[in-house]
């Protein structure tokens, strides 16, 4: 059979693929690569070639245990396999009922019963947690990390971290870009940004650095507009002081855990330093407090150090210590129900000059969405290989056990087993295997849910994991009703053969 069926399958998976695929993207951010062969004739070569030999390894696995059980019985010791691994004593009443029965059946041997269930109870709880990823997308927690404002607008090389190259030189955005942007009538409120590497000529004091360590400055300039509250570290800045030219704000980096990570933060809120600028007249002024660079894009980019003191203080201020007004981008928000058109003019204004381009909320959010369909087709794909791989597995054992047990059914039938009562008996079996794996597949999911998978899907940006609650019942009864449909098969197969022949012939 799998000589047959692997073929057919490889091909007939290929070909759905090259013809779902392009449709898929076609619908995507993605639809002008929908044509575009972007796997190789060698990748796809091997990644049939992983298919073929996974559908056969997992095949010969689980039928390795039941052919085994099948060759070592010899007819006399079939018609005794109901006494063997079953020393206890019961009464006789026991056995009249059907789950009673069924129970017994199942636990004759243990080791196999065990080995069934981890065979079907694993793919199962990869489903389940295929399911918690698609409900653990999160477009606010995404966009929250990329943008602070609706819109960021600069120059193409800024968004390629060469705001500024190695060799010092600056790519600024011209202000009359900025004076289109906000004679559009889209825009709400915004703000430049200024950015400038002040290595070469500002001095600062205060820092502790080592003679062997070579530390950047970048300056920003912007007013408290791009400041959100997400971005700040500390719960109160003094803003006012912000303001007024008296304070200012140093930016640093998170580790995984919410702390400044070492390194990235050269004072404490409260300290006061003096840096000295282009005009070489000294200017104090007092930290405020932390902004996270990680959120938003106000950040050069680069680092020419090994590593960056990054200080943000207002407009005027930043002008006084580095004498120029190089505009880094420019962040601001639209007006409400404005977001298509706001969205067209902007992308207008880069299709028409190559050497610019932005990042908006509503951009991000259609790339979001690509993203998730792509993803969720490939979690719904892995849910149904992995779903009929479960199924198979319990299909496939359980009809090996039927067959082993042909002679001890034909026993039965002819003491005055009904047709009725052996359907009852074969439907509590399946629904004991059933019961068994979806209850150790869901205690264990939950476990990891609170542990492991929490800590991972919450470290990307994207993510804020969620149990998906609706699964469980779904699995359930999609599991129990193929097994119901299994049983009556396997019952219909066994009944239309004549008590006699069976006797015979098993």
């Amino acid at each position: 059979m799998m000589s047959a069926a692997i073929p057919l399958g490889i091909v007939g998976g290929y070909f759905m693929g090259r013809a779902i695929l392009p449709s898929i993207l076609r619908h995507t951010a993605y639809d002008t690569v929908a044509n575009d062969a972007v796997i190789s004739g060698g990748e796809i070569v091997g990644i049939l070639a992983f298919s073929a030999l996974f559908v056969i390894v997992t095949t010969l696995v689980s039928i390795d245990g039941p052919i085994r059980m099948i060759k070592r019985l010899s007819p006399i010791e079939s018609t005794r396999i109901e006494l063997k691994g079953y020393k206890k004593k019961r009464r006789s009443n026991d056995g009249s009922k059907a789950r009673k029965f069924a129970g017994y059946n199942i636990m004759r041997n243990k080791k196999s019963f065990a080995l069934l269930l981890v065979s079907i109870s694993l793919p199962v709880l990869l489903v389940i947690v295929s399911y918690d990823a698609l409900r653990s997308f999160d477009m606010d927690k995404y966009l929250s990390s990329m943008l602070v404002t609706d819109y960021t607008f600069s120059t193409a090389d800024y968004y390629k971290n060469d705001y500024v190259d190695f060799d010092g030189n600056i790519s600024t955005l011209d202000s009359s870009i900025i004076d289109e942007i906000q004679n559009s009538g889209y825009v709400e409120d915004g703000s430049v940004i200024y950015a400038d590497l002040a290595t070469d000529y500002a001095d600062i004091s205060g820092m502790t650095i080592t003679e062997d360590v070579n530390c950047a400055l970048d300056i920003y300039g912007a007013s408290d507009f791009i400041f959100d509250k997400s971005m700040l570290i500390e719960d109160e800045v003094d803003m006012t002081a912000f303001n007024n030219g008296t304070g200012v704000i140093e930016g640093c980096w998170l580790d995984k855990n919410g702390e400044i990570y070492p390194g990235t933060s050269q004072y404490a809120a409260g300290d006061t330093f003096t840096i000295t600028g282009k005009d070489g007249t000294p200017h104090t002024y007092t930290v405020l407090g932390h902004v996270d660079m990680s959120v938003g894009a106000i950040y050069l980019g680069s680092c020419m150090g090994d590593f960056t003191c990054d200080l943000y203080f207002n407009p005027e201020q930043y002008e006084l210590i580095t004498g120029n007004q190089n505009i880094m981008s420019y962040e601001f928000n639209i007006k409400e129900g404005t977001d298509k058109e706001a969205e067209t003019f902007v992308k207008g204004m880069v299709d028409a000059d190559n050497a610019l381009n932005y990042q908006s909320k509503y951009s991000l959010a259609e790339n979001f969405a690509s993203m998730q369909k792509i993803v969720r087709l490939i979690s719904i794909l892995l849910c149904a290989v992995l779903t009929f791989i479960a199924l198979m597995n319990l299909i496939n054992v359980f009809v090996s056990s039927i067959m082993v047990r042909e002679k001890e059914i034909a026993t039965l039938k002819s003491i005055g087993m009904t047709r009725g009562q052996l359907r009852k008996m074969l439907m509590w079996e399946i629904f004991y295997y059933n019961g068994s794996a979806f209850a150790a597949a869901s205690v264990l999911s939950l476990i990891l849910s609170g542990t492991v998978l929490k800590q991972v899907f919450n470290e990307f940006d994207f993510f804020t994991f969620r149990i998906g609650w609706a699964s469980y019942p779904v699995i359930m009864i999609v599991i129990m009703l193929v097994g119901a449909l299994t049983v009556l098969c396997v019952e219909n197969s066994i009944s239309d053969r004549n008590i006699t022949e069976e006797l015979k012939t098993a």
